[in-house]
């Protein structure tokens, strides 16, 4: 995942590589579990505020890919329903 979040960063996607890397620290959390010699999350509420982070940075990426893709109203809805569950 690293290696292709390198190669989107250098085609212009910026901000992807910090992304990937707390993704990366969510499965290991995920993985893992609260281990804290395995993992940087001390607990739960932690690994929380990152997955709800790392949704919403997607919704942002998802929404400015939109006038670049085929978009259908079902598209639309789901990505508007992830919005509403994230509170926005």
């Amino acid at each position: 995942m690293r290696a292709l979040s390198q190669l989107l960063e250098e085609v212009g996607h910026q901000g992807v590589l910090p992304w990937t890397a707390i993704a990366l620290e969510l499965h290991n959390y995920q993985y893992n579990g609260p281990d804290t010699t395995l993992n940087k999350y001390r607990n739960r509420q932690e690994a929380a505020i990152d997955v709800k982070l790392l949704i919403k940075e997607l919704a942002n990426r998802i929404e400015n890919l939109k006038p670049g893709v085929k978009w259908s109203n079902e598209l639309e809805k789901a990505l508007m329903g992830l919005r509403r569950g994230l509170g926005y």
